[in-house]
């Protein structure tokens, strides 16, 4: 019972720095695919030795060790090679400056005249 407490806190752990990595700002390149490979390969070499240094472990303890760490060190590696030294994705160009319109026409000026009828008076 003890294992699965420690395995769960550390699932939390790392589901809740991975929501603080980069939003969509970078290009998955091969950072990540380096990161995830050294990080594989730490991870299971470091599980092997831990669960073997456990005192009497089985084979299948072993195979345990070395795949669950290698399953967390490519996961954490590949995202920290990712958020190191991948290129950052290029901005979109500007828009274009808006094209600056005539004056309006300046209001034309409408006279009237009223015509009386001759003789008439107001």
């Amino acid at each position: 019972m003890r294992y699965w407490k420690t395995l769960g806190l550390g699932l939390a752990v790392a589901l809740a720095l991975s929501g603080c990595t980069t939003i969509n700002q970078r290009r998955w390149g091969t950072c990540a695919v380096a990161g995830a490979l050294i990080g594989g390969t730490v991870g299971g070499v470091t599980g092997g030795v831990a669960v073997n240094n456990n005192g009497n472990a089985s084979n299948g303890e072993r195979a345990a060790g070395i795949v669950g760490g290698g399953a967390a060190g490519a996961l954490v590696g590949g995202l920290l090679g990712h958020v190191i030294c991948d290129p950052m994705k290029e901005a979109p160009p500007p828009p274009p400056p808006p094209v600056a319109q005539a004056p309006p026409p300046p209001p034309k000026k409408i006279e009237t005249h009223v015509h009386w009828p001759s003789g008439a008076s107001c």
